[in-house]
């Protein structure tokens, strides 16, 4: 599902406007990033958990070029579903 299909869909749920729906995603979004940095995990209830993860610094070989490159250190954002969500998704 692209963006501006899931702004649609939220809307029509939420019975809001589309131009509403984006400023909430957009405020999502950021209280995410800042609670990310600054307590490194975020718990919705009943949706999930935000976590950051750290990726040591390390080097990969391209068999294509026969060359190797290095990979800097760097923070992956993780989400893990609830139970509740895994069953929504799931369910047939």
């Amino acid at each position: 599902m692209q963006y501006q299909e899931f702004v649609r869909l939220l809307a029509r749920e939420l019975k809001i406007t589309k131009a509403q729906t984006i400023i909430f995603l957009n405020a999502f979004k950021i209280a995410v990033a800042k609670g990310l940095i600054s307590q490194g995990v975020i718990k919705v209830r009943l949706f999930g958990t935000f976590s950051v993860r750290d990726f040591k610094a390390r080097r990969i070989y391209d068999y294509q070029t026969k060359t190797t490159a290095a990979i800097a250190a760097h923070k992956w954002v993780h989400f893990k579903p609830s139970k509740t969500l895994r069953a929504l998704v799931n369910k047939k």
